[in-house]
């Protein structure tokens, strides 16, 4: 599977993370996770499993390096973003245990005040099943945000 690590090397546009890095990241909140909860010592893995699958908590543990994070979109830091998707650099988003990439690439702002960036730039999904990127409209990515998702439907993490 290893789609985590496609949607974060997706993400960063290069070949960062391999599946022994994000292994390696799971063992280690694993054990951190065990110093907490002595009912889990020698269970399975809570953050990754036989397939491949890394949890959100790995993700978010690998993008640290590099200084970023993932902020959940229905998060209070978001609001103000919530009716301006477009303008946002990126989404990882989680479907039925598959991670995946939205990235925009083109013009971008540095500053990431809603006035300063339009959200100019096209979309891209990067979905590691698809057998290559796929360009998707802004107008179209901004209504799938902003609209209730009915379920079985994509989220924003």
């Amino acid at each position: 599977m290893l789609c985590a690590q496609h949607a974060l090397n997706s993400l960063l546009q290069g070949h960062y993370f391999t599946a022994p890095d994000l292994s390696a990241i799971a063992h280690s909140l694993d054990a951190l996770e065990h110093t907490y909860d002595e009912d889990t010592r020698g269970g399975t893995s809570t953050n990754m499993d036989d397939t491949g699958f890394f949890s959100v908590q790995v993700l978010e543990n690998a993008l640290q390096v590099w200084g970023l994070s993932l902020v959940r979109w229905r998060s209070e830091a978001m609001r103000p973003y919530q009716d301006h998707p477009h303008t946002q650099l990126a989404f990882i988003l989680n479907q039925s245990q598959h991670w995946y990439t939205l990235r925009r690439f083109g013009r971008v702002s540095p500053n990431p005040s809603l006035d300063a960036d339009p959200g100019d730039g096209h979309w891209f999904n990067l979905n590691s099943s698809l057998p290559a990127p796929e360009r998707i409209g802004s107008y179209i990515w901004a209504c799938s945000c902003t609209k209730p998702k009915p379920k079985g439907t994509p989220s924003l993490p």
